[in-house]
């Protein structure tokens, strides 16, 4: 059978290989009626069996459910009534991002995590990270109590792991300190009062403190100090923007503040108003690529000459004059591999919206030995275009990000010599993140003594002599400044799990016995609530503080002007001879690894890749051809003697003279579910007397026996040949040119009728990013088990919500598309109609609900279900979340279901009932915008709108009738009560129409393969 269609989720599905068509002939990847290795056939007699017991339990419970039993309150605390949720006002930080959020608790448990939309720095929604980090909490690996690791600090790979108190812990740090020659090491820090006392505890004990960060951002804190001669990274206005250039800045994936830029992005997507274009100059396809409009496959090693490129042709065009060290580092469309004119006629688009458009570059993919140099040509073009000081500004400008590659060579170079005897390690893991050519561990050895507060015997600690676990971000207090003059809280929504102390209060206890107290606060609550108090003027300022989870406003700036002196940074730009380039990058789900042991998102599949559970490999097609590699090929990769076995990915849209390897995995301590997962990328970094490089590496690949197994979601699920995306250029859509396929269709069968609520849910492809901030967040709403590799290669992943990714065109530099898709709760549902013990059924409101206790699995209802979109629960996934304290975030309004049942989206509609009690307690209608289910509290673009279709003035009803909205499978008339909004794609490339071609062959408009732009 062979499916002909425009779109592709795979290389595989593109070329129609036996492997690929093998597939589409198993409805399901697999059977419990077969064998683990799938050769014997189906058998018979089970399968009677299973008729005959669905035939005998149709009317009767299936399954035998566990006992549970309640404890009530002896004495219920005065703020909590049981089964009512309490919400609190925080903050969540990862390192790169913050974000203020709300988190939703139940008798002290916190079990929901979203985006606080009043505060004004993230807007709406948050990342899937910000999600996912609710199960670090309950996560039964965490330290859980102060451990002396290692009585003889010599002998420290021998070291056994004691607990002990508090009071003994201090002691021994005490006496460390006071033999001197201390250093701190910590990533950057956006909290004032924590930076407060950590600066005052430094001083009192006489130490050094050094700052990196995993993710570095340091170079281009160098470039503006160059360039403005301030020392910060300056904010964006994505929504000010309407012509955006990006030379490996993964701003909707990975850097900074993806959230913030994500939000800002889709307000300026509106192809009913003005709609941003995006450009994308990328060694490693990122989100970004995958959203951009036009995008361009270059070396890692031409970033800095693509920039200086477009600097001179801006130049030309303005009829400006540049620097020689821009011109001689620029080169031409043909050296870097782009068509005639590219370059010129970005150029020409930058300049037409000079003052609304915004180059951005950075990242772990751009630190490079030229990671400076690039951006000081990067603020060079912002400056002479006008954008600086109007979508670029030091209003909401992070001053807070101080971590330098060349504190970290100071830090090694300082212990070598003795002056560091003795080091503190906060939250950061040198073990495992710093290059292997600092041979962190032999260095280690040099220490008298290694303190580290963390929360994982990771492997630092391991070697630590002493580990003072810090607790979580929901059990601790803390304030920050992610924005000047804009303060966010973090207050602690659960006790203590286990026996932890905050750093702050570590670092307050250990300066009182030291002797040198650095507050008059017993502890860091106290010496907080001070300081805000005395700013605030009263105590009631205090509480309302709490509720609203900020204070203060955003700084003001001003526009500066470039310094030209800034091109001396130029003068030393290194130019690559390698043939094959490597580029490390952080994932959007793990970036450096730190909640690498959280189930969610190592299960959660990558935006790009669609890949869980591992890391790999990235390759071109091109590359993949000529080394005779394909998808899961062994190959030995080798930087500056650094080897690594690792297996291949083939990527379309990367540049064939790159390969990429993701960070974040190959743990080996600490973390057990992390544990040897992948390789360690951290390892091949290499290290000059600047400082790390993580791109442009000259790599060897050779090809090794063997083959390994990649867990692939995108290909569990094929729709094969219909029209499942629909897309049209911004020009043909001003014109009035329907990007949708229209299909007659009729039933033979009466409509239903809904006298109250008619549930609808509308999906916006246009500003839909692929971030997967929904899966995450319905994975925690409702207790959405985790299944782990094996069985997602046998396709039994449990995901409610997918996000599929489509490409287009030339694999060499195709085009994307993602599209969420859940249970579409079906006007005329086929699942309906073949279950035989009535588990399946319609409610009164639209919803199609499951009834759990009839459900017998027969899996009728997902062979019968076009969209793909129902899971069957195999095994007893629960047991998961058995682990204490992993129970605990089970929220108790979902069921925790058992083997044997079908799952599938419902609408959140627990949440509806929620809702609609309130409603009717308070004696009031419903209000639109009221019930927000999980994946659309979450999303960060407001791609998700749900709400009541009987309301004719809902946003959904509203979307329903868009010119641009289509049924997904519209010709097989189940009359899905969800709805999609087409893609509207900003480029000149021509963009073939729907109306006039062979159905059977094509079902969307699609678009030309790359070609000249004039």
């Amino acid at each position: 059978m062979e499916i002909k269609t425009d779109y592709w989720k795979s290389l595989d599905e593109k070329y129609q290989t036996p492997e690929f068509l093998q597939t589409l002939e198993n409805e399901f990847l697999s059977s419990p009626l077969k064998s683990e290795d799938g050769k014997d056939g189906l058998a018979r007699r089970q399968f009677m069996k299973l008729m005959g017991a669905s035939v005998a339990l149709t009317a009767a419970a299936c399954v035998r459910r566990p006992v549970q039993k309640i404890i009530p309150y002896n004495k219920r605390p005065g703020d909590l009534i049981v089964g009512l949720p309490n919400y609190y006002a925080s903050a969540y930080f990862d390192g790169t991002e913050g974000i203020s959020v709300r988190i939703k608790t139940r008798e002290g448990r916190p079990l929901f995590v979203a985006g606080l939309n009043d505060n004004p720095l993230n807007g709406r929604g948050l990342s899937a990270r910000a999600s996912a980090h609710l199960l670090s909490l309950y996560d039964p690996d965490r330290v859980q109590k102060p451990t002396i690791n290692s009585i003889n600090p010599k002998n420290r790979k021998d070291s056994i792991s004691v607990g002990a108190t508090w009071e003994k812990l201090d002691t021994r740090v005490v006496a460390k300190l006071k033999e001197g020659g201390v250093g701190i090491l910590t990533t950057s820090n956006p909290s004032p009062a924590s930076q407060e006392l950590l600066h005052k505890f430094t001083v009192a004990v006489g130490g050094s403190r050094y700052t990196w960060d995993p993710l570095p951002t340091d170079s281009v804190r160098k470039a503006q100090q160059l360039s403005y001669g301030t020392d910060l990274v300056p904010a964006y206005h994505f929504d000010k923007a309407a012509y955006i250039v990006s030379i490996d800045g993964d701003f909707l994936g990975t850097y900074l503040t993806p959230v913030k830029f994500t939000n800002d992005f889709a307000k300026a997507r509106n192809p009913d108003g003005n709609m941003a274009r995006l450009v994308s100059f990328h060694s490693i396809p990122s989100l970004t690529t995958l959203n951009a409009d036009d995008n361009y496959p270059i070396r890692a090693s031409h970033q800095l000459a693509v920039a200086c490129s477009l600097l001179k042709a801006v130049a030309k065009a303005k009829d400006g004059s540049i620097s020689e060290a821009v011109s001689a580092n620029a080169l031409s469309d043909e050296q870097l591999g782009l068509n005639s004119g590219t370059i010129d006629y970005v150029a020409k688009n930058l300049v037409s919206h000079a003052g609304q458009g915004i180059v951005i570059s950075g990242g772990m993919v751009t630190e490079s030995a030229n990671s400076v140099a690039l951006q000081v040509v990067i603020n060079s073009l912002n400056s002479l275009l006008g954008n600086e000081g109007k979508t670029i500004t030091t209003q909401g400008a992070a001053r807070w990000r101080n971590g330098s590659s060349q504190d970290l060579l100071e830090l090694v170079k300082d212990i070598e010599s003795g002056k560091v005897t003795t080091l503190i390690v906060h939250d950061i893991n040198p073990m495992y993140a710093f290059p292997a050519e600092f041979k962190f561990s032999e260095v280690v050895q040099k220490l008298k003594g290694l303190i580290t507060t963390t929360n994982w015997i990771d492997e630092t600690a391991t070697l630590a002599d002493v580990i003072a676990p810090c607790g979580h971000p929901m059990e601790n207090w803390n304030e920050y400044e992610f924005a000047t003059g804009l303060k966010t809280i973090q207050q602690p929504t659960i006790r203590p799990i286990n026996d932890t102390r905050s750093f702050e209060d570590s670092l307050i206890a250990w300066a009182k016995a030291f002797g040198k107290p650095i507050t008059s606060s017993e502890n860091y609550h106290d010496h907080l609530k001070a300081d805000v108090v005395k700013a605030l003027g009263s105590e009631k300022n205090w509480f309302d503080y709490l509720q609203s989870g900020s204070r203060g406003s955003v700084s003001s700036g001003s526009g500066r002007s470039f310094n030209s002196s800034a091109y001396s940074a130029l003068k030393d730009a290194k130019k690559s001879g390698n043939d094959i380039e490597l580029v490390l990058y952080p994932k959007a789900a793990l970036l450096d690894g730190a909640l690498a042991n959280v189930s969610w998102l190592q299960e959660l599949p990558d935006p790009v890749t669609k890949t869980v559970w591992d890391n790999y490999l990235t390759v071109s097609p091109q590359f993949a051809k000529e080394k005779h590699l394909k998808m899961g090929s062994m190959v030995e990769i080798e930087v500056s003697g650094q080897k690594l076995n690792v297996p291949v990915y083939v990527m379309p849209g990367q540049n064939s003279h790159v390969v990429g390897l993701a960070v974040g995995y190959g743990r080996t301590k600490g973390m057990n579910l992390a544990k040897n997962i992948g390789v360690n990328a951290y390892t091949l970094a290499k290290v000059d007397n600047e400082g790390v490089r993580y791109s442009g590496l000259p790599v060897k690949v050779q090809k090794i026996m063997g083959t390994y197994e990649l867990a692939i979601t995108q290909g569990h699920n094929s729709m094969e040949g219909r029209q499942i995306i629909a897309e049209s250029s911004l020009k043909n859509y001003k014109e009035g040119t329907d990007p949708v396929h229209r299909h007659k269709v009729f039933s033979i069968w009466d409509k239903h009728k809904y006298d109250g609520n008619k549930w609808g849910m509308a999906i916006d492809l246009n500003t839909c990013t692929g971030c997967s901030a929904c899966m995450v967040a319905c994975y925690s709403e409702n207790n959405i088990p985790v299944v782990g590799k094996k069985y997602v290669l046998q396709g039994r992943e449990m995901h409610w919500i997918r996000i599929d990714r489509y490409y287009k065109g030339d694999e060499s530099a195709p085009d994307a598309v993602f599209q969420p898709v859940m249970c579409q709760h079906c006007e005329n549902a086929p699942c309906e109609t073949v279950c035989p013990v009535l588990a399946t059924v319609h409610s009164d409101e639209g919803l199609n609900d499951m009834v759990y206790n009839r459900c017998v699995g027969t899996r009728y209802c997902s062979n019968n279900c076009p969209y793909k979109v129902r899971r069957f629960n195999w095994f007893y996934y629960d047991s998961h979340y058995r682990r204490e304290p992993l129970e605990m975030a089970l929220n108790p309004d979902v069921t925790v279901r058992t083997r044997g049942v079908m799952e599938k989206c419902t609408f959140c509609v627990q949440r509806i009932k929620d809702a609609k009690s309130i409603a009717k307690v308070e004696n009031r209608p419903l209000q639109d915008g009221e019930i927000k289910t999980a994946c659309q509290e979450a999303c960060p673009t407001g791609v998700i709108v749900f709400g009541d279709l009987n309301d004719k003035e809902s946003a959904v009803s509203k979307m329903f009738e868009a010119q641009r909205q289509y049924t997904l499978l519209e010709e097989v008339n189940a009359a899905p009560r969800v709805r999609y909004m087409a893609k509207i794609r900003n480029t000149d490339r021509i963009m073939s129409s729907p109306h006039h071609e062979d159905h059977t062959e094509k079902h969307s408009n699609g678009h030309a393969n790359k070609e000249e732009h004039t």
